[in-house]
Parts: structure tokens; C-alpha cells; sequence
């Protein structure tokens, strides 16, 4: 398997809103239960911190 674009830096925003997003989509067009939603919010979120965080230098 080639795992290159997992090491990209455009891996981690993918993963963290355009993902989610495009779930989020899905689940809205299917109306699956809110519980979804909610799920894909927080994902959202919390990548989100995670791409916000401010770099540790030690």
C-alpha cells in the first residue's frame, strides 16, 4: 500500500474538516439521527483544536 499522502501536510486538515464535512453532508441527506450529527460536530471540533494548538518547543 502506499501511505505518502498520510505523511502530507494535507493530511491532518482532511482528516480533521473536510472529512467530517463531507459526512456531515451525507448524514444530513439521509436524515440519520441526530446522534450522527453530533458526532461529526465534535470531530470537528476537536480537530480543529488539534490543528489550532499552539507548537511546544521544548
Amino acid at each position: 500500500m502506499n501511505f505518502d499522502f498520510a505523511g502530507s501536510k494535507w493530511f491532518i486538515p482532511f482528516v480533521a474538516i473536510i472529512l467530517p464535512l463531507l459526512l456531515l453532508v451525507v448524514i444530513l441527506a439521509l436524515n440519520i439521527n441526530i446522534c450522527w450529527v453530533m458526532v461529526m460536530i465534535v470531530w470537528m471540533g476537536m480537530g480543529l483544536m488539534a490543528l489550532y494548538l499552539p507548537n511546544r518547543k521544548e
